[in-house]
């Protein structure tokens, strides 16, 4: 009897080890030619990483943390052409705060890496150009497995400056495009920002379809999320259970 009793208590510890995600490791890669300065959202309630920010990170260098396995909402994105103290950034800055942005989020444009992990489903993630652009990013899963657990490589809007409104280009004091607005947020306009009559997924479809200045030479940032509801091919997900890291790239 003790040695069923010992070798049911050996197969529930095997199972809890087994079947219990651990906590994942994030590791934000600079491959830009220049420094940029991390920063991190989560949903309301939930513990935020390096409380919304980390110091500069030099061309070339890396910086991993880990999250807890239920995180959701997690956003990531890079400020760029900031002082020391992560003030007066060029791009992607939280106002009124310096490198830890507690809680508050980027000013637009930006681009975003965004989480949910430990769903029944998996780790859900995107890489979203709807508030911006302003550097290229991926996401490379380290141990996840199932059809839509793929690297997500990164794209270069910028390179679609000239093809688009001046009025979605941001340049700096030298005239160096460095980032993109989205249509909604340089026009404002209900139709582009799929707001009123245009929010549900077959209007909102429509405008962008249509709107070809913005998306018809787009095809390199077709795994992107590009506007609201445009997450049938461009939101990812990675086997639950197991334990699944993720590598986030800058300047990919």
């Amino acid at each position: 009897m003790k040695l069923q009793l010992f070798i049911y208590q050996i197969i529930l510890l095997i199972n809890y080890f087994y079947f219990v995600k651990g906590d994942p490791q994030l590791t934000i890669i600079n491959n830009c030619p220049y420094s940029i300065w991390p920063a991190y959202q989560v949903g309301a309630g939930q513990s935020l990483p390096n409380n919304g920010g980390s110091g500069e990170l030099k061309k070339g260098n890396v910086f991993s943390f880990k999250v807890p396995s239920k995180t959701s909402a997690l956003r990531i994105w890079a400020r760029t052409g900031c002082n020391k103290d992560a003030k007066g950034c060029a791009t992607g800055e939280c106002i009124g705060k310096g490198i830890q942005c507690a809680g508050i989020g980027g000013e637009p444009p930006l681009s975003l890496a965004e989480f949910t992990f430990g769903t029944p489903s998996g780790d859900f993630y995107d890489v979203s150009l709807v508030d911006g652009f302003n550097l290229p990013i991926s996401i490379e899963p380290k141990g996840g497995k199932g059809p839509k657990c793929k690297t997500i490589k990164g794209c270069d809007l910028r390179k679609l400056a000239s093809q688009l409104p001046g009025k979605m280009v941001k340049k700096d004091r030298n005239g160096n495009v460095i980032a993109i607005l989205s249509p909604c947020e340089a026009f404002n306009d209900n139709a582009l920002c799929c707001r009123g009559q245009w929010n549900n997924p077959n209007s909102c479809h429509l405008v962008y379809k249509n709107y070809d200045i913005y998306l018809k030479e787009n095809r390199e940032c077709s795994q992107q999320y590009l506007y609201a509801y445009d997450d049938e091919k461009a939101t990812f997900v990675c086997n639950p259970g197991g334990n699944v890291n993720y590598n986030i790239k800058f300047c990919p």
